[in-house]
């Protein structure tokens, strides 16, 4: 008869104590342009948050990876999101009685896009916090690479063609990294537009994110913010 260990996995992650990898410590001090996308190829192992579970059985257990005991959290614009964290001390931090499960980022980038938003939150409500959009996830299901939108020059290059020349007020756009990972869509207008001409071309830029294939599917995390021409 075989032994009954033969049949079971053995576990990637045995002996790990839940330390910050120094590859991703190192991410994270990156220069601004540089630094979600040196996060994204830095994580490797994360750590996940397992919760006393409200019903008779003590807690959900992913060890196994269902899907939907992945915990979500509150994101910005009415959505959800995964946290993951860079450590088991990050996750102390954010809930104390959580307790730390080390897991592969790409299986849990592929049960973020299976069950969820598709969106990760790095850090969740810390210094380090970061901000992983649907591009940056699908880049980690798939263990390929991915490039920042603010990398992207193709990105500005399509809203400016779509608006054209026609648009009173409107010089161009940029894209910036945010603080936490965002896309920072600068828009450049004329600092004699009035506000009725500025709302337009903040419409009209929000349109084109929104339904030109290529701009929307590289943008997923955006902030529109008007600035005078001089600036962009």
């Amino acid at each position: 008869m075989a032994e009954p260990t033969k049949f079971l996995a053995d576990n990637p992650f045995a002996g790990d104590l839940g330390e910050l990898k120094p590859e991703l410590a190192a991410a994270f001090e990156a220069p601004a342009d540089q630094r979600v996308e040196a996060i994204v190829a830095a994580l490797g192992r994360v750590i996940i948050p397992v919760l006393p579970h409200a019903h008779p059985g003590a807690e959900k257990d992913p060890d196994g990876c269902p899907d939907s005991d992945l915990l979500q959290v509150d994101f910005p614009g009415g959505r959800q999101a995964t946290p993951v964290f860079s450590s088991a001390e990050a996750l102390a931090t954010w809930n104390p009685n959580a307790r730390p499960v080390p897991m592969a980022i790409q299986q849990v980038a592929v049960a973020a896009l299976k069950t969820g938003t598709g969106l990760i939150t790095l850090d969740h409500d810390q210094d380090t916090c970061t901000w992983l959009g649907r591009t940056a996830v699908i880049a980690l299901a798939v263990e390929g690479p991915w490039r920042a939108p603010w990398a992207d020059l193709e990105i500005p290059r399509r809203i400016s063609e779509k608006i054209g020349g026609e648009l009173a007020g409107f010089h161009g756009v940029a894209i910036k990294p945010g603080q936490r990972g965002e896309s920072i869509v600068e828009i450049a207008i004329n600092p004699g537009a009035s506000d009725a001409e500025m709302m337009n071309i903040v419409q009209t830029v929000a349109a084109v994110i929104g339904s030109e294939e290529y701009v929307r599917a590289r943008l997923d995390l955006v902030e529109l913010r008007p600035v005078p021409a001089s600036n962009v």
